[in-house]
């Protein structure tokens, strides 16, 4: 399972969610599969406004995703995004990986 949360055009638009479950069929792991999808949406953002002067995203977005074996992982293009899982024990919201410092 996958998902991501942030700006939705951009999510939608690069097949995020699918991209990731894609990635983690074909053996990446779910923090793989997630940092992957974010370095797609990132590349993919062309829009002058939708860019920083340096180039990178001027938003954010979280991308998550686990395996059935209950493997997960979390990424976004910066700091400062999490996500949410429940282990069977406890729920606990985690850090995702970013891609770009701030």
């Amino acid at each position: 399972a996958a998902g991501c949360t942030g700006r939705g055009e951009s999510a939608i638009a690069n097949l995020s969610a699918y991209s990731m479950v894609r990635a983690m069929e074909s053996g990446m792991t779910p923090a793989q599969a997630a940092m992957d999808a974010s370095k797609r949406a990132a590349d993919h953002t062309k829009e002058k406004r939708l860019r920083r002067p340096d180039g990178k995203p001027n938003f954010n977005i979280s991308f998550y995703c686990c395996r059935k074996d209950g493997a997960y992982g979390g990424a976004s293009f910066y700091p400062g995004g999490t996500f949410a899982v429940h282990d069977g024990a406890e729920g606990k919201v985690l850090p995702c990986i970013p891609l770009f410092d701030k």
